[in-house]
């Protein structure tokens, strides 16, 4: 019999499970792939249902990865039926046969088979073609040139607003990096928006939301709280300086509350008090490396409270410029990404998000399909499923 390998025991509670689902976090380099391989060659050892290879699923990051597994899980059964006995060679020789049309592809492959499978319900030519990356940059380059040169053409007000403001070949990129992200944006959200009424929603998430989250950010940031813990064990002669160091360690934490009533008075506190000058000298300081820590702490801090405190209350007509372009660019982004669609559809292509979001509207649309696709899966593998499309 060939040598079995040797498991630790986190990754034997994570081969060996069958009737839970498990998440293997670990870094780089620490084996998470050789897990899921041997995973996978538990699951079709002798006494496995004779159909269980084509019930198991392993999607991986990359073809190479994919590659890989399929190479290994090969090396290993072959390892197998030259060691086995007898009475294993036929189920062994069975498995080795059916590697080849194993299920072990990435996403965009796994979701090609269910789209092709499913071809009238997902409305697509089950012949349909794939746009590789390198031709679909160039595709999308060329179908958005076209759409903006037809733009022109028509005098269209917000076309011609975008190139005025832009420049051509700005304009270009804007859209050439906006069309993929199509899917992402609910245009008829915007389809009936004014741009006070936009303009009003910046607003909102601006205090709401976007200043908050730079506020907590400082408040967590590393070298706040290393400040606060410094400023914690010292006890400074100067009387001034003992002030701020209360006022500080008080009030830094109020940055997580979030109040937009008094942000702009305790950015103002904060900023005030975060300085040595005028709290005494370097004598007053029994370490000089510790007072030029608190110093150099002060000065980061500082710096990062007044580049919000600059924008707590930005000028109400910058919202309302920004929301007729970002009206304006909705508008075009939604012709051209149309354009695109329809490019692709003509020549029967598909790219890579288009794989993904096919296939997850076949679902939403035929729940018949999902059922059949789930199925044929009775265990389901993914790697790197942290870089996986949600």
């Amino acid at each position: 019999m060939s040598q079995q390998p040797t498991y630790t025991e986190q990754q034997a509670a994570a081969i060996y499970p069958r009737d839970v689902s498990i998440a293997l976090s670990a870094g780089a380099g620490c084996g998470k792939t050789f897990v899921l391989t041997q995973r996978f060659l538990k699951l079709i050892e002798p006494g496995s249902p004779p159909d269980r290879l084509s019930h198991i699923v392993a999607i991986t990051f990359t073809e190479r990865a994919a590659r890989e597994m399929r190479d290994r899980v090969r090396e290993t059964c072959l390892e197998q039926l030259r060691s086995c006995p007898p009475e294993e060679v036929g189920h062994w020789q069975t498995v080795i046969r059916g590697l080849d049309s194993a299920r072990i592809s990435t996403i965009h492959s796994f979701c090609t088979s269910i789209l092709r499978t499913h071809a009238v319900s997902a409305r697509l030519d089950p012949h349909f073609g794939l746009l590789e990356q390198g031709t679909s940059d160039a595709f999308l380059r060329k179908v958005v040139r076209e759409a903006i040169h037809d733009l022109l053409q028509e005098e269209d007000e917000d076309c011609l607003e975008l190139v005025y403001r832009y420049g051509l070949e700005r304009t270009y990129e804007l859209f050439i990096s906006l069309v993929p992200q199509q899917f992402r944006i609910e245009f008829e959200q915007f389809s009936d928006l004014s741009e006070e009424q936009l303009a009003g929603r910046m607003r909102k998430f601006w205090v709401d939301s976007y200043i908050p989250m730079q506020l907590a950010e400082i408040a967590n940031a590393e070298s706040t709280r290393f400040l606060l813990r410094l400023m914690a064990a010292q006890d400074p002669v100067n009387k001034k300086m003992r002030d701020r160091f209360q006022v500080l360690t008080s009030r830094l934490p109020e940055l997580l509350e979030g109040a937009e009533y008094n942000r702009a008075v305790l950015l103002g506190t904060l900023i005030e008090h975060a300085k040595v000058q005028g709290a005494g000298t370097k004598k007053d300081w029994d370490d000089l490396d510790v007072y030029e820590q608190i110093k150099d702490g002060f000065s980061e801090l500082r710096k990062s409270l007044t580049k919000v405190y600059e924008i707590l209350s930005p000028d109400p007509a910058a919202f309302l410029q920004a929301a007729e372009y970002s009206l304006r660019v909705l508008r075009v982004t939604e012709f051209v990404a149309g354009r695109y669609q329809e490019s692709k559809a003509e020549k029967g292509l598909l790219d890579f998000d288009d794989l993904l979001l096919q296939t997850r509207d076949l679902f939403r649309r035929d729940p018949q399909a999902k059922q059949r696709a789930e199925a044929g899966i009775e265990f389901l593998m993914v790697d790197e499923f942290q870089d996986t499309n949600l």
